[in-house]
Parts: structure tokens; sequence; C-alpha cells
């Protein structure tokens, strides 16, 4: 029936979702049969139908004929050798496919060739994705080459591929001709300080990349030291992601320092990266003089209550970051109050993540001290906290004050009913909250015996 109402002159449709629907390799050969006439849609989203190679076959003999899509996602689906084979066909021939999304279709290093090769004459395909396949070192030796003649691709991702350190080094050498390329995410592709250092040193002098992904490859202080290196150099990468990459304390610095002069990133994401006291202060004395970041990600990075002080600190100052997310990183109370006071004078922060961060009661006054002053901060998470009733309540008195809040977090903060009138009465006098999460603690069955009258169609989750 879809196949028919796709062949039908009357059909209007321009995006079709049919992911996790069971088509099967017979259901999608017949939406495909019925591409290759169908003149309307533009967006098609197949995932996970179990297509297996004939039904991906049966696509990539579509895209011969089909002139109207432009965007095409088969994620999860078997391809097979020859559903790579006759894609690859398909791309020397189509030139209205712009968006290809290939990802966790199990294609091998081998079968991909083809597919890496038809990359260095195709000029229409503008983001591909081969995330979570088998590609391995021997198809990012085949990709790299194409890199290197491509001039239309922008968006490309290699996530989960474990390319290796010999494959991420002919992905770098390729970076050091592109520059057309955006976007390339290389997370989970196993560089190790070598891969990571010569994706480091091919960044240095490319002058089209804004966004590098290159989390979870083990490359170390060697490989933070010499991202570090080229950040000095590089003026248009603007968002950095490289969270689990064990860069410790001496990488962090090094990339810090080359932050504080760089005036083009703006987005820096180092999540679970061993960094401790030590890099939270490098980072701070960064905050200190950087005026363009907008984004810090730190999370889970052991900074404890001397790093959660020194960004406090640089808090007071920072006239350009909106968002900083600091969980699980053992602020403690010391950290905690530090970060609270910062916030009654910043005036730029929007968003503040201390999700599970070893606070007590005490810091729930000390945050409601300055939320009643602060008119910034739009979102703040202080979820798993242990903020007891006490907290909460200080809190929630200060919400009724406070005239910028939309969103807030006290999850698993062992908040009881003692808290529940302060709550209630918090949310029926401040009206701008749009979510207010509570889930996880004891507020008592009759908090939410009258939703209607305060809560007004707001998101309260409760959980209780």
């Amino acid at each position: 029936r879809l196949a028919d109402a796709l062949l039908s002159p009357k059909c209007r449709v321009t995006d079709l979702n049919v992911t996790v629907n069971g088509l099967g390799p017979d259901g999608i050969s017949a939406v495909a049969r019925a591409l290759e006439a169908n003149t309307s849609l533009k967006v098609i989203k197949l995932n996970a139908n179990e297509a297996g190679e004939v039904g991906c076959v049966a696509v990539a003999q579509a895209l011969k004929v089909n002139r109207t899509l432009t965007t095409v996602t088969v994620r999860r689906n078997t391809m097979g050798d020859q559903g790579v084979d006759v894609l690859a066909e398909a791309l020397r021939e189509n030139d209205t496919l712009d968006t290809l999304d290939l990802g966790d279709c199990q294609i091998s290093g081998a079968s991909a060739k083809p597919l890496a090769a038809v990359l260095s004459t195709n000029t229409t395909l503008t983001s591909l994705t081969l995330s979570w396949n088998d590609l391995g070192e021997e198809g990012a030796l085949a990709f790299a080459p194409a890199l290197k003649d491509n001039t239309t691709l922008t968006f490309i991702c290699f996530e989960g591929n474990f390319m290796g350190t010999k494959g991420g080094k002919a992905i770098a050498e390729a970076l050091k001709v592109n520059n057309t390329l955006k976007t390339i995410d290389l997370n989970w592709n196993g560089l190790e300080p070598e891969g990571g250092t010569a994706v480091a040193d091919a960044i240095a002098n490319n002058t089209g990349l804004t966004e590098l992904m290159i989390m979870a490859n083990n490359i170390g202080p060697d490989g933070g030291r010499a991202l570090g290196a080229a950040f000095e150099s590089n003026n248009t990468l603007q968002i950095l992601t490289m969270g689990s990459n064990a860069i410790g304390p001496d990488g962090c610095a090094a990339i810090a320092s080359a932050l504080a002069t760089n005036s083009v990133i703006t987005h820096v994401r180092l999540s679970m990266n061993e960094v401790g006291p030590e890099g939270a202060e490098a980072l701070a004395e960064m905050l200190k003089t950087n005026s363009t970041m907008k984004e810090l990600r730190l999370n889970s990075n052991e900074c404890g209550p001397r790093g959660g002080e020194a960004i406090a600190r640089a808090l007071h100052t920072n006239v350009a970051l909106t968002d900083l997310s600091l969980i699980s990183n053992q602020l403690g109370v010391g950290g905690g109050i530090a970060i609270a006071s910062a916030l009654k004078v910043n005036k730029t922060l929007r968003n503040l993540n201390l999700w599970d961060n070893d606070f007590e009661a005490s810091n729930g006054n000390a945050f409601a001290e300055a939320l009643k002053v602060n008119r910034t901060l739009k979102v703040i998470d202080l979820g798993n906290n242990r903020l007891t009733t006490d907290g909460a309540i200080a809190i929630a008195l200060a919400l009724q004050e406070n005239a910028g809040l939309v969103n807030v977090d006290l999850q698993n903060n062992g908040v009881g009913s003692g808290a529940a009138t302060a709550i209630r009465a918090a949310l029926a006098e401040n009206t701008r909250l749009r979510s207010f999460k509570l889930g996880g603690n004891e507020l008592g069955k009759d908090f939410v015996a009258d939703p209607t009258q305060i809560f007004g169609g707001r998101d309260v989750a409760t959980a209780n």
C-alpha cells in the first residue's frame, strides 16, 4: 500500500520516515521500485527495516533513476558487498542526492572501497555518515585519498570504525589537503597518541574545518599537547569534542594555554579526561581572559573542591561563557559555595549543570541566595546532591523571587514532604518556570493532589 501511494500521481509527500517497521527485503524493494517513478519525495528514512542485501540493492538501483531525493537514510540495514557496489554505481550517475546515512550497515573495509573511490568524482554529496561500520584500517586507507580529491563533502562521520593509528594518520594526511570539509567525526576510532597527534598536526594548518569530534581515542597527554599546539595557529575550528581521551592535567593545560588567546573556538567538550584539580585550574585561568568561548563541558574529571573554586573565581570576571557543565566532579561543599557566590555577580551564564557533586543542605542555602539576585541563568541542574529538605525549601523560597529560571532540576536530593508546601508556593508564584524535576525524592502523595491549580500544564516531574 505504501508503494502504491508513492506511485499515485496525487502523491505530494516530501518527507517519509518508515524507520523500524519490519518491511524486510520485499517491502523495501517495493518501496524502492516506487521511488523510481515518484517525483515528490525529497527525504526518505528506511532505518532498521531488515532490508538485507536484496533490499539495499533495490534502493541503490532506484537512486540511479530518481532525481528528486536529496536525503536517504538506511541505517541499521545490512548492505552486503553487492549493496555497496550498486550504491557506488548510483552515486556516479545520481546528481541530486546530497545527504546519505549508511550508519551501522556492516560495511567492511574491503567492501567500502568502491564507495570510497566514487567520492573522488562525485560532486553532489555534501554529507556522508558511515558510523559504526567495520571499516577499520583498510577502510580508512581507502577513504583518505578520496578525501584529498573530493571538493563537495562538508560533513563526514567515521565514528566507531576503529581505524587505528595507521588509519588515523591516513585521514590526517587528507585533512592537510582537504579544506572543504567543515565537520569530521572521528569518535571511537582507537587513534592512540600517535594517531591523535597526526590529526592535530593536520588541524594546525587546515583552513576549512569548523568542528572536530575526536572523543574516546585514548590520545593521552601527547595528543592533548599536540592539539594545544594546533589551536595556536588554527583560526577556523569552532567546536571541539574530545571527551574520554585520558589527556590528564598536562594535556589539559596545553589546550587551556592555547585557548587563552584563541578567538575562534566557542565550544569545548573535555568530559572524562582525568584532568583533575590542576587541569581545572588551567582552564579557569583561560576563562579569565578568553572572550569567545560559549560552552565548556568538564564532566567526570575529578576536579574536586580546588578545581571548583578555581572555576568559580573565573566566573566572577568571565563575560562570554553561557553553558557550563561540571557533572560528577566531587566539587564538595566548598566548591559548590564558591560557584553559588559567583552566580551573584556573573551575568552571562544561561545553563549550569552541577549534577552529582557531593553537595549538602548548606549548598542549597548558598544557591538559594544566589538565585534571589541572579537574573540571567535560565537552567540549573542540582540533582543527585543531598541538598535535603532544608536545601530544597531554601531554593523554593528563592524561586518566588527569581525572574530568570525556566528549568530547575532537584531530583534525588533526599527532599521530604516538609518541602512540599514551599515548593507548591514557589510554583504558584513563579509562572516563568516551565520545568521543575523533583523525581527520586519523598514529597509525599499529597504533593500533586491538585496539579491543575498550580502546575498549569508545566513539566513538574515528581516520580515519587
